[in-house]
């Protein structure tokens, strides 16, 4: 197990929850994770957390995702401070937003709130005691004031899952570093992954044909313009399109 520090405080991943949401209204087919540390983390430990694992903090930006995270969530070990964090955030004077870009509809807040202060930073995490109510709740951001929960809600778009046990790779590195022996962020046992070309029409140029492929599938899962071979076209892919403009592509 790996412990995420910071200037304050500790957390150290003891446990987790998988649920893929392949049923019922608005399923999306993602892997979902309630994870669960041995002591109170802020929510930017939370997020920091999802990023190292290749995941982000889930949104709660409607309805039906609110009831799957629910669902997910019902066990006391989630609410043993306050629920578990996810990506509901808002900077000093700036309005709520949701970490996955959604527009921030204010439709769960828990009677009175949100209560912290607009000129604070703060997060959302799920309301209730021993259990979750079906609201949000707000808490302050600042390392001082902001552990109030020890556990948090974590999405995959499309986990690295190389050995097959369906188990996201980066979740099984955390809990078990000696996977990765080597730091290459994949188990060991696993075959090393394609080479990175950013050529990807074959024509053996990066140019402007290519850019088009990664734009078009931008968001995607790939394998169309998936660069890197990590499960999502996004910025990494671009920044390596990019970087090898005007060549013939290969690993730069």
């Amino acid at each position: 197990m790996l412990a995420l520090a910071t200037a304050t405080q500790a957390a150290t991943v003891i446990d987790y929850q998988l649920q893929r949401w392949n049923t019922g209204a608005g399923a999306d087919q993602r892997l979902y994770a309630l994870i669960i540390v041995d002591e109170p983390w802020t929510w930017r430990e939370a997020r920091d957390t999802a990023t190292l694992i290749s995941a982000q903090l889930a949104t709660t930006s409607s309805n039906d995702s609110l009831a799957f995270c629910i669902e997910l969530s019902r066990t006391p070990d989630a609410f043993q401070c306050a629920g578990p964090w996810i990506g509901g955030y808002r900077f000093a004077g700036q309005p709520w937003r949701w970490t996955s870009g959604v527009e921030f509809v204010p439709f769960a807040w828990s009677p009175g709130r949100p209560i912290q202060s607009s000129f604070l930073d703060a997060a959302i995490c799920l309301g209730g005691v021993d259990e979750p109510d079906g609201t949000w709740i707000d808490a302050l951001l600042g390392p001082d004031v902001g552990a109030v929960s020890r556990s948090a809600i974590m999405v995959w778009n499309k986990p690295l899952d190389c050995n097959t046990n369906n188990i996201p790779d980066p979740l099984e590195i955390l809990m078990n570093p000696l996977l990765d022996g080597n730091g290459d962020g994949r188990i060991d046992i696993c075959p090393p992954p394609p080479p990175i070309n950013p050529d990807l029409n074959g024509d053996g140029f990066v140019n402007g044909a290519d850019l088009t492929i990664l734009l078009i599938n931008y968001n995607g899962f790939g394998p169309a313009g998936d660069i890197n071979h990590d499960g999502v076209v996004d910025g990494l892919d671009l920044t390596y399109l990019l970087s090898s403009w005007g060549t013939t592509g290969g690993d730069p």
